[in-house]
This record gives structure tokens, sequence and C-alpha cells, in this order.
């Protein structure tokens, strides 16, 4: 919580001094600037096997070129028969919110997933708890698809650490605590040969306007945030064909 007032703070602080210095905000941070329209993940939550072909086709899912499902231990690998049987050879990032108690028992999961026909495992992120470092240093070199940290990262990251860990980290504004923080890791990232990507929390679009202005720093962006709030109030970015556009 203090985390998220801080980045509200800040990013409010920005946008008047860029205004004020007659830029935009990502020039005032100095950062490249965005392009006119980017891709974004779009995330399924965890539901039942069943309900996942229906939920596709409602949501218009094939849309977006990356799905981020949130998966957990019990159901997980029947949750992606589905969406492979929907979706046949759609990238998929899995979100293992740290649902696994262990390196083997991911290795396995890894192992059966490579036999689901037509699944397209892109990325795999925080599958085990942040504290199980251990666990982590084993599976990084074993893992069939790269590991993205998202809890093993808030506003401070060791990246001698992370670097033995994960091939990759996934960045939160709101988490980091404000675009300092969020570029400084970014660029961390990026720098000891990592895979930056750029995420959200449940945001509205004020939130995820303020994280495109950054998002060249990003190779993946999973940005949806907004598009799960009902009658979203402030409508700064607009969603067409699975690419985000600031209005």
């Amino acid at each position: 919580m203090a985390h998220a007032l801080s980045f509200a703070l800040e990013a409010a602080l920005v946008r008047w001094l860029a205004a004020c210095a007659g830029q935009p905000v990502w020039q005032w941070l100095g950062v490249l600037p965005p392009a006119a329209a980017v891709p974004t993940a779009f995330s399924l939550p965890i539901m039942a096997p069943g309900a996942v072909a229906d939920f596709l086709r409602e949501q218009d899912a094939a849309r977006f070129q990356l799905l981020k499902i949130k998966v957990n231990q019990a159901e997980g690998l029947d949750l992606l028969r589905e969406v492979s049987r929907a979706l046949p050879g759609h990238a998929l990032l899995v979100d293992g919110n740290e649902a696994w108690p262990d390196a083997d028992s991911v290795l396995r999961f890894l192992e059966e997933t490579a036999a689901v026909p037509g699944l397209h495992l892109k990325l795999l992120e925080q599958p085990l708890p942040a504290a199980l470092a251990d666990d982590y240093r084993y599976l990084r070199p074993r893992s069939s698809v790269p590991l993205i940290a998202d809890e093993s990262v808030t506003d401070a990251a060791d990246f001698a650490e992370i670097t033995q860990q994960f091939h990759g980290v996934n960045v939160k504004l709101m988490k980091a605590g404000g675009f300092r923080r969020g570029i400084d890791l970014l660029h961390r990232t990026r720098a000891h040969g990592l895979l930056p990507m750029l995420g959200c929390m449940v945001e509205t679009s004020v939130g995820i306007a303020a994280a495109l202005e950054i998002s060249a720093l990003a190779d993946v962006l999973d940005l949806d945030g907004f598009l799960i709030i009902k009658d979203e109030p402030f409508g700064l970015v607009q969603e067409q064909a699975g690419l985000l556009r600031r209005v």
C-alpha cells in the first residue's frame, strides 16, 4: 500500500513538472519515447478448466499476442490443456503465483506441459515462493522456458542474486514505488542480461498511462489491469486489437 501511494504521489508530481517544462512525461524522465501503440498481454484468472473455452471466446482473447494464465498447482496443467485446445500455438505466459513447493515439482510441470499438443509456453513467472532462493538457483539452468521474477523484486533487488535465479524481471510501478525506482530496476534488469518486463496491478487507466510513458524500456508488457475494471472512469488508455494507445 505504501509503495502504491508513493507511486501515485510521484506520478502526479512528475506529470505536473513535465507540463511546466512543456515536455511529455517520457522526455522529462529522460527515457526513450513510447511507441504510438504497444501490445499487452491479457490475463486469464484462475478458473475451472471447463470454463476456459467460453471465457476466451467471450473476451475475444485471441486478439492479444500473449496470454497470461494464472494457475495453481492442482489444476494448472488442465487449465493449459483447455487453452491450447481453444487457441493452439498461442504464446502463453504462465503466472505461477508462488504455487509450487520446490524446484523438482516445477520441472515435472514443465515436462508435462511439453507433452501437451499445441501448447506454446513462452514464459514462466514466479513459480516458487520468493524465499526459496536455493530452489530457484537449481531451477534456472534446468528450466525449458525463461523464468520471470515478480514477488522476488519489489522496490529493490540484489541483481547478483536475481541473475542466479531468473531470466527476467517483471517490474511494476505500484510495487517499485514510483518512476525513479521503476526505471532504475528496468535499466538494471537489461544491464544484467535479463529480460525486462513491465507489469501492473489491477489499476485504472491513470496507472496504465503512466506505465506506458516508460514502456520503451521493456521487452514484454503486461498492462491490462484497467480492462477488468467495470466502468473505468478515466479513459486515458484505449485497447484495440490487443494494442494499447494513450488517448
